[in-house]
């Protein structure tokens, strides 16, 4: 036996033959090996789950045609061997070191911070901004299609900021809540959040807004102090340093009651999805149906946006992700948001699929109508 070495050493014994080399022969396993291996794995995974983690983990979810979740009366799903599909994502929220592994070495996975995604809300109030942003989806892609159309024009005065949540232990999260539509800011109305977002950082960290809020039937008036905040790639967030003003609220915007009559009855019945995701999909669904055209030549179209009134796509979070489930269903095109964040991992990770970045509803169909028949 070589100095140095022992009889077991690593599990492999060594044996001198005639070249002068070294033959190696692997031992078998013994049960108790096995049983030993399984034990430390099971402490380790034990330990693991007794240790937090604040997560969120993000994983590819489906990608569901919208043909059949789309009904406009007096129209029907346009027959297609393709159709378009709007794509979710699978969002769990982590708690332990266990499930941040598990998130880590999967390649299909992302993990954010729990304060990058959902701020200070709590997990039940972050699905309730959501479930709202979901209803302002399908409302803003009734309006952005008939506008495409040509067939209907919002007038600005018809929109309301709404509050969606608040961050708690603020001015804004003791007196707003979610629900509460902002009428006045002052002795101005706000047309819709893009107009209260002005009257807002024109003052000082520690000003007060006088706001006129409709909660419910009642109207009541509230003066809540601003906070500062700092710009940040997830966008405005608090800070103690910071230099804009803030009021520390999620915002959507409501059409104002009455001041909206669409020439024609859509009802968009999403099932369990939340969030504002799918409303590039959804406003390109009311436009097919309307058009009795088959926008998709045949193809098998996915995509994702949020789309405002105007028809304004933005940008969303789960690119990766979406595209993933976009190619798991067989799309040969994915419709995205034409921002940095979007358009990268949805090229990094389009495999056979065609991306397409686009701005607007309007730039979206254009594209969908210079695509060759895939059919």
């Amino acid at each position: 036996m070589p100095a140095g070495c022992s009889a077991g050493q690593a599990g492999l014994m060594l044996s001198r033959v005639r070249s002068g080399r070294f033959a190696l022969k692997r031992r078998r396993p013994k049960p108790s090996d096995i049983l030993t291996l399984l034990m430390v794995v099971a402490i380790a995974a034990a330990v693991l789950s007794l240790l937090p983690a604040s997560y969120y983990m993000l994983l590819p979810g489906d990608a569901r045609p919208v043909a059949r979740m789309i009904h406009i009366q007096g129209y029907s799903p346009v027959p297609s061997q393709g159709g378009l599909f709007m794509t979710d994502v699978t969002v769990y929220k982590v708690n332990h070191k266990l499930e941040e592994l598990y998130g880590r070495i999967n390649p299909n996975a992302d993990l954010e911070p729990v304060q990058a995604v959902a701020g200070n809300l709590s997990e039940n109030q972050y699905l309730h901004v959501n479930a709202l942003a979901m209803t302002d989806s399908i409302q803003e892609a009734e309006i952005a299609a008939l506008s495409v159309l040509g067939r209907y024009k919002l007038s600005c005065s018809a929109l309301r900021p709404q509050i969606g949540g608040v961050l708690p232990h603020t001015p804004a999260g003791r007196l707003l809540q979610p629900g509460d539509i902002i009428e006045r800011v002052g002795t101005r109305t706000p047309c819709g959040s893009p107009g209260l977002f002005p009257l807002i950082r024109r003052m000082r960290p520690g000003a007060v807004l006088d706001l006129t809020v409709l909660r419910g039937n009642r109207t009541r008036v509230f003066h809540v102090r601003t906070i500062p905040g700092k710009l940040t790639r997830s966008g405005l967030l608090p800070s103690a340093r910071g230099k804009i003003a803030m009021m520390g609220v999620a915002l959507q915007d409501t059409l104002v009651p009455g001041a909206v009559h669409l020439p024609v009855k859509i009802h968009i019945n999403p099932g369990d999805t939340v969030g504002p995701s799918a409303g590039l999909m959804f406003t390109l669904g009311i436009v097919e149906q309307l058009k009795r055209q088959d926008i998709t030549h045949g193809c098998k179209i996915a995509g994702t946006g949020t789309v405002d009134y105007l028809g304004q796509v933005g940008e969303i979070g789960g690119a990766k992700q979406k595209i993933i489930a976009a190619r798991g269903a067989g799309a040969e095109y994915f419709l995205v948001p034409n921002t940095p964040g979007n358009v990268a991992p949805a090229r990094a990770h389009r495999g056979h699929v065609t991306v397409i970045p686009v701005n607007t509803a309007r730039v979206a169909l254009a594209a969908l109508m210079r695509i060759k028949p895939c059919h």
